[in-house]
């Protein structure tokens, strides 16, 4: 079983979009928060002195938990379009996307208006295929394409 969670939406812990006691049972998840506290992080690089954007645990009982940090994740041009930090529950939806695209590789460099909004021709599914309609709403598209045009979008 694995169960993926992101750190950064609500500081010190998890999204409840993501890892809700509802969805994992009660028991799977306080054993995942207490092992979370305990156990030594993995990090991409053993050498990087900041706190890793990933880390990755097993639980006694074999769950595999890997939790994503917006904060470190997102570049500050991310943040800029993106509105990030912010306390509404959709934009820490969408920060949390681009967070777990950087931390796969799917997203490197600038955030471009084809991860925004998709391009078939070059098989590129954007957030906005991505996120539930309630998410992407018609006015946040405009909001993120138009901090996007001016110039924010710059790989930080």
């Amino acid at each position: 079983m694995s169960i993926t969670g992101i750190s950064g939406y609500m500081p010190g812990a998890f999204n409840r979009q993501i890892a809700d006691p509802g969805r994992a049972s009660g028991a799977a998840f306080s054993e995942a928060l207490a092992t979370a506290n305990n156990q030594a992080v993995v990090s991409p690089s053993e050498s990087d002195a900041t706190a890793p954007a990933v880390r990755t645990f097993t639980t006694e009982k074999g769950t595999v938990w890997t939790i994503t940090d917006i904060a470190a994740s997102l570049t500050d041009s991310d943040k800029r379009i993106l509105g990030w930090p912010s306390t509404d529950p959709a934009t820490g939806m969408l920060a949390a996307m681009v967070a777990q695209d950087r931390n796969d590789g799917f997203l490197n460099g600038p955030m471009t208006n084809d991860y925004i909004v998709g391009n078939p021709a070059k098989g590129i599914p954007g957030l906005v295929d991505r996120q539930p309609s309630a998410v992407m709403t018609q006015e946040r598209v405009a909001a993120l394409l138009d901090r996007l045009s001016q110039g924010v979008s710059r790989f930080a």
